[in-house]
C-alpha cells in the first residue's frame, strides 16, 4: 500500500512538472439532447462528460466520456489520478468511454473525484492534462 500510495505521488509530481497546469479552470456544463454535458478544452486538450443519469435513450445509459491530447489525440486508455491518489482507468475507442462498457466502479470513481473537485490529472501513455483548482460540481449525477 505504501509503495502504491508512493508511486502515486510520484507519478502526480512528474505530471505537475511536465504538463500544463490550468490553474482555476472550470468545466462548462451546458444541456444537449436531454443529457448534461460537461466539457473543458485548452489548446489541443479535449475532455467532454456527457451524463445520462435518466437513460434518455433507452434502458442503458449513454454517458460518454470523450477525450483528446495535444500528443495523443486518440489513445487506448486514459488514467484519472486525483491528488488524494485516487484513480479511474478506462479502455478507450476511438477517443470515447461509454459508460455501458465500462466497469460500473471505475466510473464512480470518475464522477466522484470530478464532483468533489480539486487537484487532477487525465493521463495517457503519451500525455497528460492537469487541472488545478476545479470547483466542486456537489449535484454531478452521471
Amino acid at each position: 500500500m505504501m509503495k502504491t500510495s508512493l508511486q502515486l505521488s510520484l507519478a502526480m509530481s512528474l505530471i505537475a512538472a511536465a504538463t500544463p497546469a490550468l490553474a482555476g479552470s472550470q468545466w462548462a456544463q451546458s444541456i444537449s439532447r436531454g443529457m448534461t454535458v460537461f466539457s473543458y478544452a485548452e489548446d489541443s486538450y479535449s475532455i467532454t462528460l456527457a451524463c445520462d443519469p435518466d437513460r434518455v435513450f433507452g434502458d442503458k445509459s449513454n454517458a460518454t466520456l470523450s477525450v483528446q491530447f495535444a500528443k495523443h489525440p486518440a489513445p487506448a486508455q486514459v488514467v484519472l489520478l486525483a491528488q488524494s491518489g485516487e484513480q479511474a482507468a478506462f479502455t478507450v475507442e476511438n477517443g470515447v468511454v461509454s459508460e455501458f462498457k465500462a466497469d460500473e466502479e471505475q466510473w464512480a470513481k470518475m464522477v466522484a473525484i470530478i464532483g468533489e473537485g480539486g487537484d487532477y490529472a487525465f493521463v495517457t501513455s503519451q500525455d497528460s492534462l492537469q487541472l488545478s483548482g476545479m470547483e466542486p460540481i456537489p449535484d454531478m449525477s452521471c
